[in-house]
C-alpha cells in the first residue's frame, strides 16, 4: 500500500510556507507572491482527488485574496475561528465569548499589556509603536478600544 493513498488532504499555511518572502517594490498581496510551482503542486494533488486547505492566522481580505488565487478547496482563518468553502461560504465560525474578551481587555489594561483583538473587519487594542508596525505590515486598521465602543464580536486575541 502506498502511503500517499492514505493522505486525504493537505493543510498549507500562508506566511512562511505558501508565500515567498516579501519582494521589495512588488505591488499587490503586500509584496508577497505565490510561486507558479506552488500553484502547480496544488493543482496536481487536487487532480489526485486530495483536498487542499489554506490554514492561516490571518483574517479577512488578505487571506481571501491569496485563497482565491490558489484555487484551494477550503480556507481556515483566524487560527481556526472561521472555515469557508471554495466559494467563501461559511462552514464554521467560532467567536470568542464576549465576557471572556472583556475580562482579557480589563486584565491587559490593568497590567499595561500590549494586546490586539480582531473581529472580521478591524483590529482593536491599545495603540503602541509595536502595534502600529504590525498593523502596517498586515494591513489592518488598529482602533483604540478605549476611545470607541467595545466591539460585540471578537474572533482572535493576540497578546
Amino acid at each position: 500500500m502506498n502511503l500517499n493513498e492514505n493522505i486525504k488532504a493537505f493543510f498549507i499555511d500562508l506566511d512562511g510556507t505558501l508565500l515567498n518572502q516579501k519582494i521589495k517594490g512588488v505591488s499587490g498581496f503586500n509584496g508577497r507572491r505565490i510561486s507558479s510551482d506552488n500553484i502547480d503542486a496544488i493543482k496536481k494533488v487536487q487532480k489526485e482527488g486530495k483536498k487542499v486547505i489554506i490554514s492561516t492566522g490571518r483574517l479577512g481580505e488578505t487571506a481571501e485574496k491569496f485563497f482565491a488565487y490558489t484555487g484551494a478547496d477550503y480556507l481556515i482563518t483566524g487560527n481556526g475561528a472561521l472555515i469557508q468553502d471554495s466559494k467563501l461560504k461559511v462552514i464554521h465560525k467560532k467567536n470568542i465569548d464576549l465576557n471572556v474578551a472583556n475580562l482579557v481587555i480589563d486584565f491587559a489594561k490593568k497590567h499595561n499589556l500590549i494586546f490586539k483583538f480582531n473581529n472580521d473587519e478591524l483590529a482593536y487594542g491599545l495603540p503602541s509603536v509595536v502595534q502600529k508596525i504590525i498593523s502596517k505590515k498586515i494591513g489592518f486598521q488598529i482602533v483604540n478600544t478605549y476611545e470607541y465602543e467595545k466591539p460585540k464580536v471578537f474572533v482572535k486575541i493576540v497578546m
